[in-house]
C-alpha cells in the first residue's frame, strides 16, 4: 500500500497541471510516509503479542507434559503444532521478556522481511521530502 503511494507520489510530480504544486506533493509524502510508519507500528504491535502468546502456550504445554507424552502408535507429542523446539524451553522460563524483544525481528521469518519492506519505504519518503524540499528552496 505505502509502496503505491510512493509511486502515485512520483507520477504527481512529474504530470503537468494543478497537483503538480509543491505542497499537493508534500501532503501525498506526509501521507505515505504517515501510513508506512503506522504500518510498521501495527506489526510489531501484532508481532510481540504473538510471541508472548507463543511464549505463554508452549510454558503450558512444558508444564502438563505435553512434550514428553506421545500419542500410542505414533512418534507425535501432545504439543500443538505452532511450537518452538524443546530445547528453547529453558530460555523461556529464565528470560522470557529477552526472548519475546530478540524474536520480533527473527532470523529466518516473514516479520523481518516486513519490517524491511516497511523501514525501506519510510527511508524512501524520506529522501523524496529531502529531495522535494531542496527543489522548493530552489
Amino acid at each position: 500500500m505505502a509502496g503505491n503511494a510512493v509511486i502515485f507520489a512520483l507520477g504527481i510530480a512529474a504530470v503537468d497541471g494543478p497537483f503538480r504544486e509543491p505542497i499537493a506533493i508534500t501532503i501525498m509524502l506526509l501521507l505515505g510516509m504517515g501510513f508506512a510508519v503506522t504500518g510498521r507500528y501495527i506489526l510489531r504491535r501484532n508481532r510481540v503479542y504473538y510471541l508472548q502468546m507463543l511464549l505463554k502456550k508452549t510454558l503450558l504445554e512444558a508444564e502438563f507434559g505435553f512434550y514428553e507424552v506421545k500419542f500410542s502408535g505414533s512418534d507425535s507429542d501432545l504439543a500443538f503444532p505452532w511450537r518452538l523446539k524443546p530445547d528453547a524451553i529453558a530460555e523461556l522460563k529464565t528470560k522470557p521478556d529477552e526472548w519475546v524483544e530478540r524474536q520480533i525481528r527473527g532470523p529466518g521469518t516473514v516479520a523481518r522481511w516486513l519490517f524491511v519492506m516497511f523501514e525501506t519505504i519510510i527511508v524512501i519518503y524520506s529522501l523524496l521530502l529531502v529531495l522535494l524540499l531542496i527543489a522548493w528552496l530552489r
